[in-house]
């Protein structure tokens, strides 16, 4: 198992759209995956479970991975919360 922790930047926190292309991105990996927040984990794939963790600008979660392809993964989802291009799209 590995864990990467992210800053949330985005201006509306891991809103509707941000939640869904996480899980568009976890579906294309074969590793289990998980969103913690403080002591609550959530299933990257279930979007309903990562907008119940209520994470916001300014938070830092963990992604936890488990599997063959965890490291890759793990670059894919920390590319998409670093990325300037995105950060706009999902802020507008």
């Amino acid at each position: 198992m590995s864990m990467k922790k992210v800053d949330v930047k985005f201006s509306n926190g891991l809103n509707m759209l941000a939640c869904v292309r996480i899980a568009n991105i976890a579906s294309k990996f074969r590793s289990k995956l998980w969103l913690q927040k403080g002591d609550r984990i959530a299933d990257i794939r279930s979007v309903v479970e990562m907008l119940s963790l209520g994470v916001y600008e300014g938070d830092s979660v963990n992604l936890l991975a488990d599997g063959e392809d965890e490291g890759a993964l793990l670059s894919a989802l920390h590319n998409f919360f670093t990325d300037s291009e995105t950060m706009d799209k999902i802020s507008a």
